[in-house]
């Protein structure tokens, strides 16, 4: 072997020496076992998959980070000698559980919901996380119980019913019966005895839900106007890629609010929206910028109301009014005349219907638009009918009294134009589409 290799080789044999050197074999119990150990800091591995185990520990002082699912983390301080003997560190960990219990006699034989997970039926203890939970109890498609519980750890909820909901008997005796059919009348359980027992059945009073949701919805907009069979210079198209809304929306239920038995699931709907950007129009012939910018918003007023379908499903009818505004702003009105300036105004009926899978609601939907009037664009002809509707899907969790919604829409107003040619050479087509594909997320607060 040459001098260059034997002195690589002693030199690697040193460095590992000395990292050796460095460390020391320590012992790490947890309570409970099954713990992942992490020394310093959780962004540098685990230096053990589960207690109890044996790990390399740095000389001198250090920190050890103990994580298992359902317990708070464990933080110790490890002190590593050079010599001597080093001794076992043992971290008890918290449980970061809690327990709900549901054996209020109300609720026998109803299904149990944590966060819209169906959890079996009462009565049962369930373990949750220690945070807050939308607690509900179903009964044959009933609600018996709705409300946000706050869990501790290592603590168990009671779950009660309302004391004015749930279903109370009553039992009036006459004659001197006893409990047992046995008494001074001679009556007996089966009704052959002296006795009369009339049993009578409170109506239930039922719980309050949450009655409204603040939230912000944001959209982002793809628009795609064409005309069929434009003429005299007229266009054949406008697009528009990413136009974004944003604005307030709520939804109120009166009834809930009120504790009302019926129409419960009717609610008011409001939302307003407006332009956060202004994109450019470009000439198609060129891809220069054609003097106009958008200038967009959108207004929704609906009536709403939801039956429940089973323990977890639904469906929703509404009506109302919508404003769809997508206008443009221009430096001359030559400029404005080249797009599809549209406000449509309509009255919009649907009907949407939906279940729960994991803890995530899931719909889809389907609306009609009457068109009440069309905006500048209407006005450009002799005579133009619009017909609209709009297809949605979406997705949204509940967690605590946060709620965030997915949504994904195509937005469809068709044209059927009819022009008298009375103005020589005036732009005209037979009709047009206009469809917008809309990207929605709302993140609001239920209460």
């Amino acid at each position: 072997m040459g001098r260059g290799p034997l002195a690589g080789a002693l030199l690697v044999a040193w460095v590992g020496l000395a990292d050796a050197g460095n460390t020391r074999k320590v012992e790490i119990n947890s309570e409970p076992a099954g713990a992942t150990v992490y020394i310093n800091n959780i962004d540098d591995g685990a230096a053990c998959n589960a207690t109890p185990c044996t790990i390399d520990a740095p000389i001198g002082s250090s920190s050890i980070i103990l994580r298992k699912e359902g317990y708070a983390p464990g933080f110790g301080q490890l002190d590593v000698p050079k010599k001597g003997k080093i001794k076992t560190h043992t971290i008890t960990l918290d449980s970061a559980i809690g327990t709900l219990v549901f054996d209020d006699p109300a609720f026998k034989g109803g299904t149990i919901l944590i966060d819209d997970v169906a959890q079996g039926i009462a009565p049962k203890h369930v373990d949750v996380e220690a945070i807050s939970h939308h607690v509900v109890v179903m009964m044959k498609g009933k609600e018996l119980y709705s409300d946000f519980i706050t869990v501790e750890s290592g603590v168990e909820v009671p779950i009660k019913a309302p004391k004015a909901g749930g279903a109370t008997v009553v039992a009036e005796t006459t004659g001197g019966g006893s409990d047992d059919g046995a008494g001074a009348g001679g009556g007996s359980d089966d009704g052959t005895g002296g006795d009369d027992t009339k049993i009578k059945q409170t109506t239930p009073t039922p719980t309050r839900d949450r009655f409204i949701t603040i939230g912000a919805v944001f959209d982002v907009n793809f628009r795609q106007f064409h005309y069929d069979n434009p003429q005299n210079g007229l266009a054949s198209q406008e697009i528009e890629s990413g136009q974004d809304l944003l604005g307030p929306a709520v939804e109120f239920w009166p009834m809930e609010l009120l504790g009302a038995s019926h129409l419960r699931g009717l609610s008011i709907f409001a939302k307003v929206e407006f332009g956060i950007n202004h994109l450019q129009v470009l000439d198609d012939t060129t891809g220069m910028y054609a003097g106009t910018n958008t200038f967009w918003g959108n207004i929704e007023g609906d009536v709403r109301h939801r039956w429940k379908v089973g323990d977890t499903g639904g469906i929703e009818v509404s009506g109302g009014f919508v404003r769809d505004q997508m206008e443009y702003s221009a430096n001359s009105k030559t400029d404005l005349d080249k797009v599809p300036v549209v406000d449509y105004k309509s009255i919009r009926l649907g009907v949407r219907g939906g279940g729960s899978l994991g803890g995530i609601d899931a719909y889809a939907g389907v609306e009609g638009r009457i068109v009440l009037d069309g905006g500048t664009l209407q006005k450009r002809f002799d005579k133009a009918d619009i017909t609209g509707g709009r297809i949605a899907a979406g997705i949204s969790k509940t967690i605590g009294p946060i709620f965030a919604r997915v949504e994904g829409s195509l937005l469809y107003f068709g044209w059927t134009i009819t022009d008298n040619n009375t103005v020589p050479n005036k732009p005209t087509a037979d009709g047009a589409t206009d469809m917008v594909e809309v990207i929605s997320i709302l993140v609001g607060i239920v209460h």
